[in-house]
């Protein structure tokens, strides 16, 4: 059982590490590519290939802006407990942590967290945001 809880966590941190460098791809407008052969190209031969990288490219293959996919990502019971048997154990956990909560947050419509921090910036930098 421990073998699987420790995968699951191993497996959010992979997934989260693509999501983000796919992120960042997509939002960037200085260069023009298609995505999906771009992960296309890390799927064989990369240091990075894996059957993640193969998923991901399976879809935008089908659809290059995900539209079928909503924001929200669940967690599984598996990944919780293991960030809490990490805690537990004092085993210092960050990375997997770190996915686990950002699927959390995925779950909020609107975080009154990124309230919080912007009337914070405003009221002591003047920050207003857009």
């Amino acid at each position: 059982m421990l073998f699987k809880i420790v995968h699951k966590g191993i497996e959010y941190d992979m997934m989260l590490v693509i999501a983000e460098g796919s992120e960042l791809l997509n939002t960037q407008r200085q260069f023009d590519f298609d995505l999906s052969q771009v992960t296309h190209n890390w799927s064989y031969g990369s240091i990075i290939e894996s059957a993640l990288m193969d998923n991901i490219h399976e879809e935008l293959a089908k659809d290059t802006h995900l539209t079928q996919f909503n924001q929200k990502v669940h967690a599984s019971g598996e990944a919780k407990w293991m960030v809490g048997e990490a805690l537990q154990e004092e085993v210092p956990t960050p990375v997997i942590s770190l996915s686990l909560m950002k699927r959390n947050v995925s779950l909020t419509e609107l975080p009154f967290s990124n309230q919080v921090l912007s009337a914070m910036r405003y009221n002591f930098g003047g920050h207003k945001e857009y």
